[in-house]
């Protein structure tokens, strides 16, 4: 593919963040926990697609660009992270890469017990 007319400002991995209930957590930091998981070949079609994954982060086109960047680019030998429930942590981009190039599975860590959350954040009662 050729260069791209433009850039699209990258997020801070730092301040990335996965949330269940009201537990947060940091994903670089579970990222690294995931390191001495073993690596397993999960089955595309075992994951959950049906919840909202993106629609925070895509409030204009740009964003949906980003997000195709992202998919384009990134390396699906590279394992999904799962928490405990079969929750996607990190590897959205990689599965949908994956699927659409035809493959059933994709390699995958997932945590038999979640390490201890970075903080709790309270829901907002609306």
């Amino acid at each position: 593919m050729g260069k791209r007319a433009f850039t699209i400002p990258k997020g801070d991995w730092n301040e990335e963040t996965y949330t269940r209930g009201t537990r947060v957590w940091l994903t670089i930091k579970l990222i690294a926990a995931s390191e001495p998981l073993e690596t397993i070949d999960l089955h595309i079609n075992s994951i959950d697609m049906g919840i909202d994954v993106w629609s925070g982060s895509l409030k204009c086109m740009y964003d949906f660009m980003d997000h195709y960047q992202r998919i384009e680019d990134c390396d699906i030998n590279h394992p999904v992270i799962m928490d405990n429930e079969g929750g996607v942590i990190n590897g959205w981009h990689r599965i949908v890469k994956a699927w659409s190039l035809g493959k059933k599975t994709i390699k995958a860590k997932r945590f038999e017990t979640m390490p201890i959350h970075d903080r709790i954040e309270e829901k907002d009662e609306k």
